[in-house]
């Protein structure tokens, strides 16, 4: 295929060579008279010019045998133009994949037109004036290149190289120079690669075998398309690309085809292929109207037919009817004839021409149909040729039907090839009676006696007996009949994969010539004399496979069948793990490739449908066996196993590790714990939680930081005991255990330290939430402690936010007198009270009187525990009415973390965040949402008005003993343990003094 470029600029000429001159190829009359196309050389050196005449040649050749061409080559001669190159070749430019090559010729031909490496293209211009120097009456040209790179282009003269099938090239080139028609295929560069040749553009191509139209009544060649073929006939699905479907209609239907002119979509062309889409079809109905418009005028109007003969090659009276248009008909070898073009002229040859006998009709030297007696049309000029046959020469080497030797009785022919002239054959038998066949080119005979039978064979004819063939044999022979094979086996035994080759082996049969075999009862394949055949599959399934013995009196029966699977293979892969390697694995049955047991890791290949068995060792280098897993997953705990092999299988032997896992609690950041040594998969250190794999028996040390984002290392659990040592343990593992490192958490605590002058004073505390945990609940000791006596608590008030109503029902106080005993007081159980089990908000209480005490306030929360936030979630506030004389101190020293290091959060699995360290002192919070804190709803934010608070705790029974805390300092429940009901702290914070600021949120 090539495409229509226009020449490249001229650089060849005269410089780059020389014009020889000119000469005929096909003569078929005047070039006055005739369509004259001219083949010029290009790239061809004086010293290859007789190899460009060869060419030439070769295209008149071309040409005449083109079958749609034949009618008009009448009108048509080809002539050549002789250049001689100084270099020969053409050039093939690097930029368009070609091998860079560049030559001096006189066209200056070369690849890469438009930038495509098959468009070859040269100087026309200076072609065409030479062709009007040196055959001025010339009507098309094909520029013939030198090279055998596939390439051309056409144009008004056309471009083609001598690559693969250039002939067919040449031909379809002449369709766009000599008759206008354009290219039907639906690309530029190529499918797969253009980019822009999706859509044709909206104008109408001019060759009459294109089309934008997809109205049937503005189509071009409307009047070839039958009324039920469908307009357009094929739609591209998708103009991104070439159009990939089949023809839907049979090849010769003229429609409607999307997809033309170099276009996938909005171009027709008029049939599903033709020589103008690929160069090996021949032209369309719609092409061969412009090829028969163009050629037509050029047909002579009368044509010759020349009467010859052969052996004798002279002398031979034909008999010619009608008369030529001068008269003449009958005459005497040889002599021409002139009709007009298209006559319909009748011949008749005598049988016997000098003694010889007639055999056949020649055409322009090629055998013609019929007998003596022929009729031919005087479409272009023709040469007929009567030849006639020696009555010496003798039949070809007859044949037998039948292989040699053959079973007595058993039917058989004679054949042999007619000769022409032949009347009728004789036939003998070991040089017996000779016996007329009567025309016939065979002869049947059966025997019932062993021997050896020779036959020759002669033609008859007018001029007689012609000379003996050749002669031919055949040996009769009476054999026992042959024996069932037996013992049919397989190699390998199977089953076998797909594409795997399985051989077949049986015993030899008595009396046995050859063998046959066959599969699934299809045919018998001969096997010979050989005692095995082979076979590959490419399909899955049973073949039932029998053999049976022959010879040339007779075939056993067959064999008992055997039967091969066939089934698609698949891998095996077998590993271990603890050890990663080295295991050995007893494997049954041996794989396709006769392999079996070995030493992890391996592979192995089976058919699927296999049962395979695999035998671990129960122990190996003193590990235990644990378990079997397949593709990842457990599949047994049984060392031994039967695996039914369906797909590709890894299947792993593992034996058993102690394991080892690190945890890590009261951290809310990442964690690195030291590990050593590495364990079976070579892991050490990690981020907890990791877990780590030993072998059974191995001591293992772990190292935990000694704190953790602030969180003091309290200490190592094992299995959720404590497990003696300090931030570096080693651990036996004489079974798998699970190992945690416990921190301390700390956390924020604000309370507002209070000396008020007894009065009666109404005296704020304030209890601030400063924490990152979900808490559920808090207890706090706050003391009272007398600085001058003469001062009593008589009335409590408690108090707290709005926004914490969802979380606190109420708070418990309790109060308990103490004895002075220097900074801290010693708590003890004697005079405790408590006053109420639940104080409502903004509920008073009276407390009585008391110069010294101790006041534990402990808030009480419900689902969902109080949020973690890193600012203030919210306040209590204990209003207290301290009377009598004197001052009285709100202490919280004794509260301070330094002295209480130890604490936990009740009942919060949800703990995520890192509490904050400690601090004391009074914080000021705004209101910073409607009516939050405004309890009394007066407007303002006063005394009553609060935050939020949290209380913190030890949480469940028998928990840590806290280092400060006593049997009776803290110790709520008197239970001689720390536990959820021991106070550690209390973290609170409220607006003080009355009335206080006014809430900025409004009423």
């Amino acid at each position: 295929m090539s495409l229509l470029l226009m020449a490249p600029p001229a650089f060849g000429g005269p410089g780059d060579g020389t014009v020889l001159g000119s000469a005929v190829v096909l003569d078929n009359g005047p070039t006055s008279l005739r369509y004259n196309i001219v083949v010029v050389a290009e790239g061809f050196t004086a010293a290859q010019q007789g190899s460009f005449n060869s060419y030439a040649q070769m295209l008149a050749d071309r040409l005449v045998s083109t079958m749609d061409l034949d009618p008009y080559m009448p009108g048509i001669n080809v002539l050549r133009l002789n250049v001689a190159s100084t270099q020969a070749g053409a050039d093939d430019p690097l930029e368009c994949g070609g091998s860079g090559a560049t030559v001096n010729t006189y066209f200056d031909a070369t690849f890469c037109g438009g930038g495509i490496h098959r468009a070859l293209v040269a100087d026309v211009g200076l072609c065409a004036s030479e062709l009007n120097t040196w055959i001025p009456e010339w009507d098309q040209a094909i520029i013939l290149v030198n090279t055998t790179t596939y390439g051309g282009t056409g144009g008004f003269i056309s471009v083609v190289s001598v690559g693969p099938g250039w002939g067919a090239v040449v031909v379809h080139e002449l369709g766009h120079s000599a008759f206008g028609l354009a290219d039907e295929y639906e690309y530029w560069a190529g499918c797969g690669i253009d980019t822009d040749a999706n859509y044709h553009p909206n104008y109408e191509p001019g060759a009459p075998n294109a089309t934008i139209q997809s109205n049937r009544a503005l189509v071009k060649w409307r009047d070839l398309i039958l009324p039920s073929t469908p307009v357009p006939t094929t739609i591209n699905a998708n103009c991104l690309e070439c159009d990939p479907q089949g023809n839907p209609l049979p090849g010769s239907t003229v429609g409607l085809y999307e997809g033309a002119d170099y276009y996938h979509c909005d171009a027709y062309r008029p049939q599903f292929n033709c020589r103008m889409r690929e160069s090996d079809y021949g032209f369309c109905a719609v092409c061969l109207r412009a090829v028969d418009s163009t050629l037509t005028p050029f047909l002579p109007t009368h044509c010759d037919v020349r009467l010859a003969s052969a052996n004798p090659s002279s002398g031979v009276a034909i008999m010619v009817s009608p008369p030529d248009t001068n008269g003449l008909a009958s005459g005497v070898t040889p002599f021409t004839r002139s009709y007009v073009r298209y006559a319909s002229v009748s011949l008749t040859a005598p049988a016997i021409a000098a003694g010889n006998s007639f055999s056949k009709w020649q055409r322009d030297g090629v055998d013609y149909p019929g007998g003596a007696s022929i009729t031919v049309s005087a479409e272009r000029n023709r040469t007929m040729t009567a030849v006639y046959l020696a009555c010496t020469v003798a039949v070809e080497q007859p044949h037998i039907d039948q292989s040699d030797p053959l079973c007595v009785g058993t039917p058989y022919c004679v054949l042999w090839h007619g000769l022409p002239g032949a009347t009728s054959y004789e036939i003998r038998e070991n040089s017996g009676t000779w016996e007329n066949t009567l025309g016939d080119s065979s002869k049947c005979y059966s025997h019932a006696t062993e021997g050896t039978f020779t036959y020759e064979i002669r033609a008859l004819s007018d001029c007689g007996a012609g000379a003996l063939s050749p002669p031919v044999s055949i040996t009769l022979q009476s054999l026992p009949s042959p024996a069932v094979p037996n013992q049919v086996t397989f190699i390998p035994a199977g089953p076998v994969c797909l594409g795997s080759m399985y051989t077949v082996r049986w015993n030899a049969a008595a009396n046995a010539s050859w063998y046959e075999i066959r599969e699934n009862g299809g045919t018998w394949q001969n096997t010979g004399s050989a005692i095995q055949w082979s076979f590959i599959h490419s399909t899955p399934g049973s073949y039932a496979v029998e053999v049976r013995s022959a010879n040339i009196c007779g075939i056993s029966a067959p064999s008992a069948p055997n039967t091969m699977t066939v089934a698609a293979c698949r891998d095996l892969f077998v590993y271990s793990q603890h050890p990663d390697y080295g295991v050995p694995i007893t494997v049954s049955p041996a794989d396709q490739n006769s392999m079996g047991s070995d030493a992890t890791p391996f592979a192995r290949l089976y058919c699927t449908g296999t049962q395979i068995s695999l035998q671990a060792p129960a122990t190996f280098n003193g590990i235990d066996f644990l378990k079997w897993q397949r593709d990842g997953i457990d599949f047994s705990t049984s060392s031994s196993i039967v695996l039914n092999f369906d797909t590709t299988r890894t299947m792993m032997a593992v034996y058993r590790m102690s394991t080892l896992t690190v945890e890590v609690a009261n951290s809310l950041r990442d964690v690195i714990i030291g590990v050593s040594p590495p364990d079976a998969d070579g892991q050490a250190d990690g981020i907890a939680p990791f877990t780590r794999s030993y072998t059974p028996g191995t001591g293992v040390t772990l190292t935990a930081p000694a704190s953790s984002f602030g969180n003091p290392f309290l200490t190592w659990r094992r299995n959720g005991i404590d497990y003696p040592g300090g931030a570096m343990v080693t651990v036996t593992l004489d079974s798998s255990y699970t190992m945690t490192a416990v921190y301390h958490l700390l956390a924020s605590v604000e309370v507002e330290s209070k000396s008020v002058m007894a009065g009666p004073n109404l005296v704020p505390i304030h209890i601030k939430l400063m924490n990152d945990a979900p808490i559920r609940s808090i207890t706090l000791p706050l003391e009272f402690r007398s600085v001058t006596g003469g001062a009593f608590i008589t009335r409590l008030r408690v108090g707290y936010a709005e926004r914490l109503t969802s979380y606190l029902t109420g708070v418990n106080v309790a109060s308990q007198y103490a004895s002075p005993d220097g900074n801290c007081k010693t708590w003890t159980t004697n005079g405790y009270k408590t006053l109420t089990s639940m104080i409502p908000p903004n509920t008073e209480v009276t407390v009585g009187s008391s110069p010294e005490g101790i006041l534990l306030v402990r808030g009480i929360t419900t689902d969902p525990p109080l949020p973690p936030g890193t600012d203030t979630l919210g306040s209590i506030v204990l209003s207290v009415l301290v009377t009598g004389s004197g001052t009285f101190e709100i202490d919280t020293t004794c509260v301070n973390p330094s002295n209480h290091p130890l604490f936990k959060l009740d009942d919060a699995p949800s703990y995520t965040g890192v509490l904050p360290a400690f601090t004391k002192g009074t914080i000021t919070v705004s209101c910073n949402c409607p009516h939050q804190g405004d309890i009394l709803s007066d407007g303002e934010i006063d005394v009553f008005d609060v935050i939020g608070s949290i209380q913190i705790a030890f949480s469940g029974a028998n928990d840590i003993q806290d280092p400060q805390c006593s049997t009776t300092r803290g110790d709520v429940n008197a239970d001689g343990v720390c536990d959820v009901f021991d106070v550690v702290y209390l973290i609170a914070t409220a607006f003080s003094g009355g009335p206080g600021p006014v809430n900025p949120c409004g009423p």
